[in-house]
């Protein structure tokens, strides 16, 4: 069987963004840690030849050179492999020895990772780290959309035949995220119950949007005719702008220094303790 086309891609993986970051890009460290070879138990163990035991920490990585404001480039955040958990304490797993991948050896064969996306972005791709030489199963790469009490969309691609390690990418239909509504999530199976499948890193690609026009007008100046109604009304239900008086905007009025200063303060949250 021929590997798809998305193993037909290079291996390392990044968005379009091409500026230069203005602001710092997000390092969040979880608080939990892998010990050993399984995340649920704690336990350390020796694991079979070739296996190692480490001591590592989950880490979500906003790529630097990606924006975390604007909506022309899209926005990367990365989990590294101790982040993706087994979804059952019964799974057994391992890191393999040349590439810090993870592979099952027994146990439920389902690991993930709840996300931590804005409201609002739209989710639009996925890409990961994939090794399968496995001819008989495969690895699946998954992204979930769960209805808080309720269900949930999955959108799933699964290698083909043996297609060996690379980037292996899932295309999502433009889900806005509904964190109010829906928690997300993403991650793995790994059917084969040794290091012939195996995952790394995952990715996932966002970006950042204006929100839709409401119904109605905020300000008595800018009609839902207006060209700019999209625009001012996003500023003023996020709190950056209250208008020029108590009913209107003054959309046609020059902005001073002053008036930049509270506008980019509030739009970007610029806060510093002390």
């Amino acid at each position: 069987m021929q590997p798809s086309p998305s193993w037909l891609q290079p291996r390392s993986f990044y968005g379009k963004a091409v500026l230069a970051a203005v602001f710092p890009y997000l390092l969040l460290t979880a608080g939990s840690t892998l010990v050993g070879s399984d995340a649920h138990s704690g336990v350390v163990s020796p694991g079979p030849p070739g296996s190692r035991s480490i001591r590592v920490s989950a880490r979500f990585v906003r790529d630097p050179s990606a924006l975390d404001w604007g909506t022309l480039y899209p926005t990367m955040v990365a989990i590294d492999p101790a982040g993706i958990r087994p979804t059952s304490s019964s799974t057994v797993f391992y890191v393999y020895p040349s590439d810090g991948f993870r592979y099952r050896t027994g146990g439920n064969t389902w690991f993930n990772v709840s996300l931590s996306l804005p409201p609002g972005a739209l989710v639009q791709s996925m890409a990961a780290e994939v090794c399968d030489y496995n001819s008989t199963v495969d690895v699946s790469l998954f992204f979930e959309q769960d209805q808080v009490l309720g269900s949930g969309t999955v959108w799933m691609n699964t290698t083909s035949g043996a297609p060996g390690c690379g980037l292996f990418t899932l295309a999502i239909p433009d889900v806005t995220v509904d964190n109010t509504n829906y928690h997300y999530s993403a991650g793995f199976e790994l059917q084969a119950s040794d290091a012939s499948t195996r995952f790394g890193s995952l990715r996932v690609f966002y970006r950042l949007q204006v929100s839709p026009p409401p119904a109605t007008a905020t300000f008595t100046d800018v009609p839902v005719s207006h060209p700019f109604f999209q625009y001012v009304e996003a500023l003023a239900a996020s709190g950056i702008t209250s208008g020029c008086t108590a009913t209107k905007y003054c959309p046609n009025a020059p902005i001073t220094r002053g008036q930049m200063a509270v506008f980019l303060a509030k739009a970007l949250g610029l806060y510093w303790p002390g």
